[in-house]
C-alpha cells in the first residue's frame, strides 16, 4: 500500500502498474513464477536479477519456482487475465515496481 500511495496521486495508470508489478513480483517471491517471465525485453538477465535483488534485500537469492512448468504457465496466464495486462505491460509494470522499491529503500536508509 505504501508503494502505491508514494507518488502516485496524480497518475492512476502508475498506481495500476505498481499494483500489477507487485502482484507479479509476489508470485515470484512465493515461488509460483520464475522471475524471467517479468523481465523487460530490453534488459539482460543478470541486470534484471541484480535490480530485483536490490529491491528485495531480504531475499538473498533469486527464488526458483516450486511448481511444475505447466502450472507456472497457467499461473502466468491467470496473472495476465487478472491484471488485464499484456505480457509487455506486465514486464514494464514489474520494472516500475522494482525501481520504486529500490528508491524507497534508499530513502529509508539512514
Amino acid at each position: 500500500r505504501f508503494l502505491v500511495m508514494w507518488r502516485t496521486r496524480s497518475d492512476s495508470g502508475c498506481a495500476k502498474a505498481l499494483a500489477c508489478g507487485s502482484f507479479g513480483l509476489n508470485l515470484v517471491l512465493g515461488r509460483m513464477l520464475p522471475l524471467e517471465v517479468l523481465r523487460p525485453r530490453h534488459m539482460q538477465v543478470d541486470e534484471w536479477e541484480h535490480l530485483f535483488l536490490e529491491s528485495q534485500p531480504q531475499v538473498g537469492n533469486i527464488p526458483q519456482p516450486d511448481l511444475p512448468f505447466e502450472l507456472q504457465k497457467v499461473i502466468h496466464h491467470a496473472l495476465l487475465r487478472a491484471t488485464n495486462s499484456s505480457t509487455e505491460e506486465l514486464r514494464q509494470a514489474s520494472l516500475l515496481t522494482v525501481d520504486r522499491l529500490r528508491a524507497a529503500l534508499r530513502l529509508a536508509r539512514p
